[in-house]
């Protein structure tokens, strides 16, 4: 239902999450140069509630019903840095 409603759905408001949060990482250990988004379900921050945080070894896209923008955080390994971006 999520990949349907982000891919299929013109609505942005009809996903709970926002701001859309999406990390960008290596798919897994043994396969380290496949690099995917994910999308973290849980909403990084709401007023009222507590403030999660981006992990500053990472990179993630942040998407708003009217902007999206590139986090680049502080610690990211700098041969991560180009293929991420790509």
């Amino acid at each position: 239902m999520w990949w349907e409603k982000r891919i299929l759905d013109p609505n942005f408001r009809s996903l709970t999450v926002t701001p859309r949060v999406f990390l960008i990482m290596s798919h897994q250990d043994n396969d380290q140069h496949r690099i995917v988004c994910k999308l973290q379900r849980e909403n990084l921050y709401q007023r009222g509630q507590r403030f999660f945080g981006l992990d500053p070894r990472g990179m993630c896209i942040v998407q708003t019903e009217t902007a999206l923008f590139i986090w680049v955080g502080g610690e990211l390994f700098p041969a991560n840095r180009v293929p991420y971006l790509e």
